[in-house]
């Protein structure tokens, strides 16, 4: 109060002298004064109670059929468990929201991710065991969980003070900051979800930083646990007699008996293959080393927790059937195990592709032939070892369309990656013409077999559970759609200037621009040698496993000509793809970035988008109220990166955005 200025003070002499709760006056506090809605106006009441069919509003319902709409109508949102608020959050003490949205994010994020193993952490929660559940974990878990809430009518406003997102958000941002370096289980899972918010708040460099340090503290606690199992063996006489200790609060745990505790080791395993996942990701889509290797560690069983002896079972449990809660149909056998295991085996694959093809200065290299063919081998195994009930096409739950979703994407990268220039030189050294043009062609086959994937999934995923409910990790298949989206445009539209006018650079157009603009950042490579073709972003060889990228011109100088065949599927898929991304806009802040995007490309470059979406792009970025600042404002504060940069240098989306709209056609 001595610190504050006037106007802050009078704020908070009259929210004493008011009749506020304890809560209220703490979160205007610790939000430094700024305005909060009284907690009471945010909670959400429940949708149905008891089963009732009603007409969801948050569901896309556009081209289904009456009885696919009734079916996603039917909303039974009675919460799995029974978990209490307290002493876990501060933000509401309304335990059925916090059992619903717990329940949320056990059915969509927390099944594709598996950062953590659930069973263990609902028991944690129930038993207020603080070794497998904390207050930092819990809020930020409820951050996340508010992105697929039905009963949560603000889901991607992360600037929004009054949204129930926010305040949890902003709970568990203030314990980590006191969190930050201490290595424990429960700090890692909370960083490696706080990085998954507020990336998809759009602030996408602190959520980098946040999954580094996690990172970090789990090296540490690893090697915590390695310096234990060394000392168990030299000392066992000690290890005894700390066993035999009995802590006397659940913050202070016998450091021998927690580190070799079997679940202990189940849910340490969760999380680092959880983080290993992540980490092969990130190095995936930003073309840099791992953060980490593959872990030495054993991966978790694929049963539950709750399958072996276990003497006090907790009554906090994932059910045996997944169904898309809150929605009642259709349900299938859990088999997250086996989900989990798949998304292990073809994490290992790209972390060998990214070993093989990135550097520590984000260099990228290029693969020989032989190394690509290793690749596609390993890539068609896994496949086929997939268990029967879970293969592509036969089952769209997150806990395995997630692993489906991260095998397309390796394909394309597989496929897109620059070979040495000992491979382009068709006929010269080991390698033949006709070898090479086999290959060529096994390669670009593998490529559209997966592009062809990428859609069929995320088209499944919303036939049968709408993409208002599209778990995180699985944002990654339109963000790869619309990379591809663009490429496609550009390719055809290059190849269509090329045979009309061999003298023109192809490039040098708006297309190639935006194009340019969804190429994955520090995508450069080369081979050591002068003759070598160097890619960087922005810069990509033109061949034809590679998009040909913008120049430094800008304009267009001819008006574009008929569209061809090619250009009708192409504008089918961005438009397919740009709707998605309309839908996603709801529930996620950056997908409302990647549309912007596609939105200013199809403006420049004349695709044809039909009326329908046309009006939802209106919709999305249009100024609703006088005295809201335009969309634009809000995306240069976000500072986000996701896959969309210019230059290495470029981190701000906004910058990005401003760039293209300035592209002009004459």
């Amino acid at each position: 109060m001595r610190a504050a200025t006037g106007s802050s003070l009078r704020k908070t002499i009259n929210l004493i002298q008011s009749k506020t709760s304890v809560e209220d006056m703490l979160a205007f506090i610790r939000n430094d004064g700024r305005e909060f809605l009284p907690f009471r106006d945010i909670s959400p009441d429940p949708v149905t109670t008891p089963l009732t069919l009603i007409a969801n509003t948050y569901v896309e319902t556009t081209g289904q059929t009456v009885p696919q709409q009734m079916e996603l109508g039917i909303i039974d949102d009675t919460p799995f468990f029974d978990l209490d608020a307290a002493p876990w959050t501060t933000v509401t003490d309304d335990n059925e929201l916090v059992s619903h949205l717990i329940s949320s994010y056990a059915t969509w994020d927390g099944n594709a991710l598996h950062f953590f193993d659930m069973d263990i952490f609902l028991e944690g929660m129930e038993k207020r065991d603080h070794n497998f559940c904390s207050s930092i974990l819990v809020n930020s878990i409820l951050a996340m969980a508010c992105h697929f809430s039905n009963r949560i009518a603000i889901r991607a406003d992360p600037h929004n003070s009054n949204t129930l997102s926010y305040r949890f958000l902003q709970e568990a941002m203030m314990m980590w900051h006191s969190e930050c370096d201490k290595p424990t289980l429960t700090n890692i899972q909370a960083g490696l979800v706080l990085s998954e918010v507020v990336s998809v708040d759009g602030l996408d460099e602190l959520g980098w930083m946040l999954f580094k340090t996690s990172v970090d503290l789990l090296k540490r606690l690893l090697a915590e646990r390695e310096h234990g199992r060394l000392e168990m063996s030299m000392a066992p006489s000690k290890a005894a007699s700390q066993k035999s200790r009995t802590p006397s609060h659940p913050d202070i745990r016998d450091d021998y008996q927690y580190l070799y505790n079997e679940k202990v080791e189940r849910a340490i395993s969760a999380t680092t293959w959880g983080t290993f996942r992540i980490s092969c990701i990130y190095s995936i889509i930003y073309k840099t080393r791992p953060l980490m290797d593959i872990p030495t560690i054993p991966p978790p069983p694929v049963e539950s927790i709750h399958a072996q002896s276990n003497p006090e079972p907790a009554t906090a449990r994932i059910p045996s059937t997944w169904r898309p809660y809150p929605y009642t149909q259709p349900s299938e056998q859990d088999r997250t195990g086996e989900g989990v295991q798949a998304f292990n085996n073809i994490s290992t694959i790209i972390h060998l592709l990214c070993d093989l093809h990135t550097t520590e200065s984000k260099v990228v290299k290029p693969l020989t032939m032989e190394q690509k063919i290793d690749l596609y081998q390993r890539t068609a195994d896994w496949k086929e070892e997939i268990p029967d009930g879970l293969k592509i096409g036969e089952s769209c739950a997150p806990f395995i369309a997630t692993a489906h979703i991260v095998y397309c994407h390796l394909m394309i990268e597989i496929h897109t990656a620059p070979l040495t220039s000992s491979d382009e030189k068709e006929g010269e050294g080991e390698t033949t013409s006709a070898e090479l043009t086999a290959f060529l062609e096994m390669s670009k086959g593998l490529f559209l077999e997966a592009e062809a994937t990428l859609y069929q999934i995320l088209e499944r995923f919303e036939e049968k559970f709408s993409l208002t409910m599209l778990p995180e990790p699985m944002l990654i298949g339109p963000v790869i759609a619309t990379k591809m989206a663009m490429e496609g445009f550009m390719a055809a539209a290059a190849t269509s200037t090329s045979s009309s006018n061999p003298e023109e650079v192809p490039g040098q157009t708006s297309t190639a621009a935006a194009a340019a603009a969804v190429s994955p950042s520090n995508n450069t490579a080369t081979s050591g040698t002068p003759s070598d073709t160097t890619t960087t972003a922005g810069n990509t060889p033109a061949t034809e496993s590679s998009p040909i990228v913008a120049q430094e011109t800008l304009t267009v100088t001819e008006k574009p000509s008929e569209p061809t065949g090619i250009q009708l599927k192409n504008a089918s898929n961005y438009q397919k793809t740009i709707n998605w991304l309309c839908i996603l806009s709801e529930q996620y802040c950056t997908a409302k970035m990647f549309a912007r995007v596609l939105q200013i490309h199809a403006d420049k470059a004349n695709i044809p988008l039909n009326d329908a979406t046309r009006q939802k792009i209106h919709k999305l970025f249009e100024t609703r109220e006088a005295g809201r600042s335009q969309w634009m404002t809000e995306v240069m504060a976000m500072q986000t990166r996701m896959t969309l940069t210019l230059a290495p240098d470029e981190d701000n989306i906004g910058d990005v955005l401003q760039k293209l709209e300035k592209v002009s056609i004459e």
